[in-house]
């Protein structure tokens, strides 16, 4: 049976030990989560960004800018003074944003 080791720094010494009364606690393999852990990150992660592959990214339809009603890769929601929510394009924001009027830019929309 192949041995592994791997490098913590003392720092990590009781991040570890706590690991492992968890796993003991919970009567779980500690060698089979680390297996496990290291099996799903390399699914994700083995074709580029686990967020947004290239594929996804192609294949992603436009958004609508709810201020100027035209399609774009990217719309943000955005709070105005008016305390009403839109989804607006960034053309839109920056424009808003020198008439005073944004406040504040809450999230981009996926």
């Amino acid at each position: 049976m192949p041995v592994f080791n791997f490098y913590g720094p003392e720092t990590f010494r009781l991040s570890w030990k706590k690991f492992m009364k968890i796993c003991d606690r919970e009567d779980e393999s500690a060698a089979h989560k680390l297996r496990k852990f290291v099996e799903q990150y390399n699914d994700r992660h083995d074709k580029g960004n686990p967020q947004i592959t290239f594929d996804t990214l192609l294949n992603m339809p436009q958004k609508e800018c709810e201020r100027c009603e035209e399609l774009f890769d990217n719309v943000w929601r955005v709070k105005y003074l008016s305390d009403v929510i839109m989804k607006s394009c960034r053309s839109c924001i920056d424009e808003d944003k020198s008439k005073g009027l944004v406040k504040r830019v809450l999230s981009l929309v996926g």
